[in-house]
């Protein structure tokens, strides 16, 4: 009876043995399934990008002119335009083109093009023009005065598409890729002005009104962005980008990107936090797909450590 008891235990214990064996290489299998996991997702060569942030109007320096009026008046009038805050917001896309491109060895790079982004988006642009006038009579001498100020923020729709080209900056990497990099790219944006802002000062204005300008609502302009690039993971950027018109090609201003309002002239620039998320697949859906650089080494170090 012993002997049955002591068998009895011995299969007890073997089989209880057995089982948290099992199940502890159950545990291990789960983690290799979610690394496994991870690994099948495959980034495309596409995605969106979305960005927003301030706009500013850059001006000239304080100006002085002498009144030019048939009606005899005499007198020195001085502009003193100033910039604005507004703000803007873009939605898009973002595509890494597959071919090859012209290398540019000293910057390690394997080509010039990096990725082609484009969006349509909403911008604020707003400005402000004080105007102090001295008249004066046959003798020079200061009779009276006047100021005036006028106000106006402009409110545009726009196209934009733009060609990038990052140069790989640091040490620091995520999944091989490295994380840092500064964004440089030429572009192009078509402008619609939808909601004109003022043309006129505010009350009680100015007996004598200089020449005033203001700039078609439509806009054509080249753009510079100067950007730095922040890799999240495999899939998600974040660029802080400095958007800069370099010229203006509708309404033509001479050989800059100002435009004008009152009797002044103003120059846009806009900041951008700029996010990018490249479009992620399971492998099994891509026919054909083949792993890069990136995710051999990934695949090498998982079965490795397995």
């Amino acid at each position: 009876m012993r002997v049955i008891f002591a068998v009895f235990i011995f299969q007890f214990l073997t089989l209880s043995i057995h089982s948290q064996r099992v199940f502890k290489k159950g545990e291990v299998n789960e983690k290799s399934l979610r690394k496994e996991a991870k690994l099948d997702r495959m980034v495309m060569n596409y995605g969106i990008q979305f960005n927003f942030g301030p706009t500013y109007t850059m001006t000239g320096k304080t100006k002085s002119y002498n009144i030019t009026d048939n009606s005899g008046a005499r007198g020195v009038y001085t502009l003193d335009p100033s910039g604005r805050l507004g703000f803007n917001a873009e939605f898009g896309y973002t595509y890494f083109p597959l071919w090859k491109g012209i290398p540019i060895p000293a910057l390690k790079k394997s080509r010039i093009l990096d990725y082609i982004e484009g969006g349509i988006g909403f911008k604020q642009l707003s400005g402000k023009e004080e105007t102090h006038i001295d008249f004066k009579n046959a003798l020079g001498e200061i009779t009276y005065s006047e100021d005036g100020i006028g106000k106006f923020r402009n409110n545009f729709v726009y196209l934009r598409t733009s060609f990038h080209s990052i140069v790989f900056v640091g040490k620091a990497k995520i999944d091989k890729s490295r994380k840092y990099y500064i964004d440089n790219a030429i572009g192009f944006n078509l402008d619609y002005n939808i909601i004109q802002g003022n043309k006129t000062y505010e009350d009680p204005g100015l007996s004598y009104i200089p020449v005033q300008n203001f700039h078609n609502p439509f806009v054509a302009q080249l753009n510079y962005s100067l950007g730095f690039g922040i890799r999240l993971d495999r899939a998600w950027m974040f660029i802080p980008t400095l958007n800069l018109p370099i010229l203006g090609f509708y309404e033509w201003n001479g050989f800059n990107a100002n435009m004008n309002w009152f009797s002044s002239k103003y120059w846009p620039i806009q900041f951008s936090f700029k996010f990018m998320k490249l479009r992620e697949k399971n492998r099994s859906e891509c026919k054909g797909a083949r792993l890069n650089d990136i995710d051999k080494q990934m695949l090498r170090e998982h079965r490795k450590n397995n």
